[in-house]
């Protein structure tokens, strides 16, 4: 950087002084283009802002990112200097390929008297920058209330969208600004603009997570079955998150409880995978399909069963959920997913209730749900299993001599009847030899 430039920078009047009087060129720039006005714009100095341009500096030049002076100096909060440049032929609209205006800085830091003046002097209220988002966007964005409301009364349009088809009030949602929302729709916002993802106000306040702007919102025309670019409805969102009070209002204004995404999930899937057996229950009670299957054939229970939630896999069974079902391919029963899972307090209850069928059906690599539980080691599962009298026969392939299974065998040998113990003590000696063979 040249003297000059790191004078400017750090706001030295008289070191720029002696080196403009020396003969230093009062345009001099760096390798981004950036003048000496651009730097006395960064450091707040109106003193050199004005000796520079008393000095023939080129008020309207672009560096390489086609930002002035003026860019910098709204970028600053620099009204003064934004004043003085303007009165000395600035060009408040000067940015022509798309980055942000002048206007579109002063609006995302809240300098509501900036606005006010570069409106004053001819700044496009609608200008949109590269992103085509305009000032609004931008003050929407920043949660710049004061200026959204002097934009909007001067003109600035409420429903123009960004690349994203996202509108000012898509971002007044994200910042949970109720009063910000208030005001857009009370002045014509569309309340059922879709984003590029299919996104509306209402799913993007229910992600966030504020209950007063969705009821707001469904007061005043939200659609709440809409979808979003994965066919999730803001009920889907209201489940995933937790949230029974908005899962509540929801439903009580007429969310489809069975409404399906593209992945085939309803709510019901959600709130088992988010582990809330209360959003569960008022799902199931206000008529929630316990037996609806995902694409992959999943029900809510193999979504229970794979979170290890006893209280709600029980809840589910004794809401007509069966427990037979199967998922992808018609392989994987729940059964199968609580021995993968080693949760033998589940595999005990899916037992008790039906799922004792299953026990030796085998998936794509030749294992059933026992043969797993043995092969993983899972002790509890195995005792579990044999304290429902498993035909353990059918599994001696697959034991692989597993010396905690062969400990559960012992005890299951000196429990049985004589006639049981030689099956099992069968079984065992199998079970060793193929130990002994792996390890030598």
């Amino acid at each position: 950087m040249s003297g000059i430039l790191a004078a400017a920078e750090t706001g030295s009047f008289q070191e720029v002084k002696r080196l403009v009087e020396s003969g230093i060129e009062v345009n001099e720039k760096d390798d981004n283009g950036e003048t000496v006005l651009h730097y006395a714009a960064l450091s707040d100095s109106l003193e050199i802002v004005k000796y520079l341009v008393e000095q023939g500096a080129d008020i309207n030049y672009k560096n390489a990112e086609n930002k002035t002076a003026l860019h910098y100096a709204a970028y600053h909060d620099s009204l003064e200097i934004v004043k003085y440049l303007v009165e000395h032929g600035a060009d408040v609209n000067f940015e022509k390929n798309g980055n942000a205006s002048p206007l579109h800085f002063a609006a995302q830091l809240n300098s509501l008297e900036m606005v006010k003046y570069l409106l004053q002097h001819g700044a496009d209220i609608n200008y949109k920058n590269v992103e085509n988002e305009t000032a609004l966007h931008h003050a929407a964005y920043h949660d710049s209330l004061e200026v959204v409301k002097y934009l909007v009364e001067h003109g600035a349009e409420v429903n123009f969208e960004n690349n994203d088809n996202d509108s000012p009030l898509h971002y007044a949602a994200e910042l949970n600004s109720l009063e910000m929302i208030k005001y857009l729709v009370e002045h014509g916002a569309d309340i059922n603009s879709k984003s590029k993802s299919n996104a509306t106000a209402l799913s993007v306040a229910v992600k966030t997570g504020l209950l007063e702007i969705v009821e707001y919102l469904v007061e005043h025309g939200a659609n709440v079955n809409c979808e979003s670019s994965d066919n999730d409805s803001p009920l889907h969102y209201a489940a995933k998150m937790g949230s029974l009070s908005m899962v509540t209002y929801l439903v009580e204004h007429c969310a489809n409880v069975n409404f399906k995404n593209e992945w085939d999930n309803t709510a019901l899937h959600y709130a088992v995978e988010a582990d809330s057996l209360e959003i569960v229950k008022y799902l199931v009670e206000n008529g929630a399909d316990v037996n609806c299957k995902s694409k992959r054939k999943a029900t809510a229970l193999h979504f229970a069963v794979r979170n290890g939630s006893l209280a709600i896999v029980r809840y589910l069974v004794t809401n007509g959920a069966k427990v037979t079902t199967k998922e992808h391919r018609g392989e994987n029963t729940v059964l199968y997913w609580a021995c993968i899972r080693g949760n033998e307090l589940i595999v005990d209850y899916l037992l008790q209730h039906g799922a004792n069928k299953d026990v030796h059906k085998k998936d794509r690599s030749g294992r059933s749900c026992f043969g797993k539980a043995c092969y993983e080691g899972y002790t509890a599962v195995v005792q579990t299993f044999l304290k429902f009298r498993v035909d353990v026969r059918k599994e001696a392939n697959l034991l692989c001599g597993n010396k905690e299974i062969t400990n559960i065998l012992n005890l299951e040998l000196n429990k049985s009847s004589i006639k049981h113990r030689e099956k099992i003590e069968n079984l065992k000696t199998l079970g060793e030899e193929k130990f002994t063979k792996v390890n030598t």
